[in-house]
């Protein structure tokens, strides 16, 4: 059982639900106000089904950080974690079924566009993709030229042939020295993973969507993630993490990281039209919702803030119950709510009266 605590302030109503054992929610998704779902350590997901009075417990039968949770509808959902595991459910929650087994890199976010088209991201450019509800995952993470690899040490993207079809590197493994003198020298191609950790991805439809990543990076598809251009947020002189995306309209999305940084971005082409006052001070961002006139903030040193003008503006909730606790995820689930889900149980709902 948890329990929660409601606060009226004018034009708005706080409320603070604590979830049972303090438990750490690293992932959330709001349904309705009434059908939370909230993932975390030890491969653990809860759920209500009353807007938090009552809480069930479930373990995935993986003992593993989940990190990210995304729902199409009131039954079917996906969670993803540590070394890559990828989880279902078609009854709600109720139980897990594995879809992609645990390998090695860690998913850190999870979108899913209908109940069909999904995908997820991670570490060192992980992206992976399904079109047909998770019965098969491709794997189709950022690549580079192995010229263009930087100081990072070069993983193979795929198998790296010499110029009469043996096999030098195989997929995964590391391109050896002696290898990359034959890349330099032009004498046999090779393809590496980008170097990139990418903590959100967002699609419009099946082909036209954006991931972001770490020191501001941001990568636009419009073939399904074929291909990829990679684009910068916040410029040379600043190296910040985007941690998160949201849809502003159909035009333009907003992206929120590290620093309090947050940007307005055209969606087709990359160009950052302005940056956005987060009011958070420089702490970092590690979730941004949006839904009509709701901007829904979270992030570090209890930052939970909202705005319901468009933007314009925000407000921050500040309570002696979060202080300085991390806030992992921020959601609205419709215009006029927000629900922040952070540290020892801790989740914050903010309502516009009338909503």
């Amino acid at each position: 059982m948890g329990y929660f605590v409601t606060f009226l302030l004018i034009g708005l109503t706080h409320r603070l639900l604590l979830l049972p054992d303090g438990f750490d929610v690293h992932g959330m998704d709001v349904i309705s106000e009434e059908r939370i779902y909230v993932c975390g350590k030890g491969g653990t997901i809860l759920y209500t089904t009353d807007g938090g009075k009552k809480w069930e417990k479930v373990w995935t039968g993986f003992n593993l950080l989940l990190t990210d949770i995304d729902f199409v509808d009131e039954k079917k959902g996906w969670a993803v974690g540590e070394r890559g595991i990828v989880l279902y459910t078609d009854d709600g929650g109720k139980s897990w079924k594995l879809q992609r087994k645990p390998s090695f890199l860690n998913l850190l976010d999870v979108f899913f566009l209908d109940e069909l088209h999904g995908w997820a991201v991670g570490d060192w450019g992980e992206v992976i993709k399904t079109s047909d509800g998770g019965k098969t995952w491709i794997d189709i993470p950022l690549k580079l030229d192995a010229k263009k690899r930087g100081i990072f040490e070069p993983v193979a993207v795929e198998d790296v042939y010499d110029k009469d079809g043996k096999i030098l590197v195989r997929k995964g493994e590391l391109i050896l020295d002696e290898v990359l003198s034959t890349v330099d020298s032009g004498e046999i191609k090779a393809k590496i993973r980008n170097d990139v950790v990418l903590n959100s991805a967002f699609f419009v439809d099946e082909r036209n969507g954006i991931l972001t990543g770490e020191g501001g990076k941001f990568f636009i598809t419009g073939d399904g993630g074929e291909s990829f251009i990679e684009f910068s947020a916040f410029g040379e002189e600043v190296y910040a993490s985007i941690f998160s995306i949201a849809p502003f309209n159909k035009d333009f999305v907003v992206m929120a990281g590290g620093g309090g940084k947050m940007v307005k971005v055209a969606r087709n082409t990359g160009k950052v039209l302005e940056e956005i006052d987060s009011g958070a001070g420089g702490r970092d961002i590690y979730s941004i919702d949006v839904k009509g006139n709701t901007f829904c903030l979270a992030g570090n040193d209890g930052f939970v803030a909202y705005s319901f003008d468009g933007g314009k503006s925000f407000k921050r909730y500040e309570n002696r119950e979060i202080s300085y606790l991390w806030f992992r995820r921020a959601v609205s689930p419709k215009d006029g709510v927000c629900f922040f889900g952070g540290k020892k149980g801790r989740i914050v709902v903010v309502e516009k009266n009338g909503h």
